[in-house]
């Protein structure tokens, strides 16, 4: 019987921790944001439903050029958005996050030049957007030049 209970207490001990350090999984993220020229502006976090419809799921003031947002953990594939009116559709930014810590860092007035840090999948839409952008700027800058 002795034998029973002294190797049981490891196996009952681990059940035990893996119980309490296995269940504890955060319900929630923070998106840090660290925007210039945005100093006591508010801003908004939104989770897009479809073409028309978002929903606020967290808003504050942005003190100095910080601010701290959180969602809920959620679909991977949620597309987030940063508004600075919460009832505009223009003037928004758009990003995924893999349900972890986020920090989008950037000029206020400056959105398409925001960095997004912490999510492997925005890694991989920002490099294919400075690329689309160097489609795109590039040929504008050719044909300014070409009129000076």
């Amino acid at each position: 019987m002795r034998k029973i209970f002294i190797l049981a207490t490891p196996v009952f001990m681990t059940a035990i921790l893996l119980i309490l350090f296995g269940c504890n999984h955060s319900k929630q993220y923070e998106l840090t944001l660290k925007l210039d020229n945005a100093e006591g502006q508010s801003v908004y976090l939104c989770k897009h439903i479809d073409d028309n419809t978002d929903a606020v799921i967290d808003s504050s003031v942005i003190s100095g050029k910080t601010t701290v947002l959180t969602a809920p953990n959620d679909d991977p594939q949620t597309l987030y958005i940063i508004k600075f009116n919460k009832n505009d559709h223009c003037g928004i930014y758009n990003f995924f996050t893999e349900n972890q810590n986020t920090t989008i860092t950037g000029n206020r007035d400056d959105m398409p030049h925001w960095t997004v840090k912490g999510c492997p999948s925005m890694d991989i839409l920002m490099a294919h957007h400075e690329e689309s952008m160097k489609l795109y700027e590039e040929p504008i800058m050719a044909a300014y030049m070409e009129l000076e």
